[in-house]
């Protein structure tokens, strides 16, 4: 994730269900986020985050316009979104477009706990897939 000039980092939130929105809100930023409340379609997460650049996404198993995994190939499908951490809530892993390196879901109940968890996980997941993409690029250099 980058940090921002004035050390916060951008987190985009995707859900209709208040109280989803309020766990994650207070946890965001408690964790140094400035969270930007989506609207609850894919189509206006994938304008937003075109737009914002976040370094997280949070985003509802169910969304007005299209499945969260239709959302996901969207965001994976951007050049500029393609790594972004995306964070699946109140969801099981049962579609493959949620099986990738970047992708945690994260069933309900969703709570401070297991959202910071959540956030942990991402950078663990996305720091190591940083460092195997640099090993591969110098596998093919040498």
């Amino acid at each position: 994730m980058t940090h921002r000039p004035d050390g916060r980092r951008r987190a985009l939130l995707v859900a209709s269900d208040p109280v989803i929105r309020k766990v994650c809100c207070e946890t965001l930023s408690n964790a140094n986020f400035t969270v930007r409340n989506g609207t609850d379609s894919g189509a206006g997460a994938m304008s937003l985050a075109t737009r914002e650049h976040p370094d997280v996404i949070l985003l509802s198993q169910q969304l007005s316009d299209v499945p969260a995994s239709e959302a996901v190939k969207w965001f994976r499908s951007n050049q500029k979104l393609k790594s972004t951490p995306i964070i699946i809530l109140g969801t099981r892993a049962e579609d493959d477009a949620f099986t990738d390196a970047r992708t945690i879901v994260l069933p309900r109940p969703v709570t401070p706990a297991r959202l910071r968890q959540a956030l942990g996980d991402s950078q663990s997941r996305l720091r190591s897939s940083d460092a195997t993409t640099l090993a591969a690029a110098g596998d093919r250099s040498a």
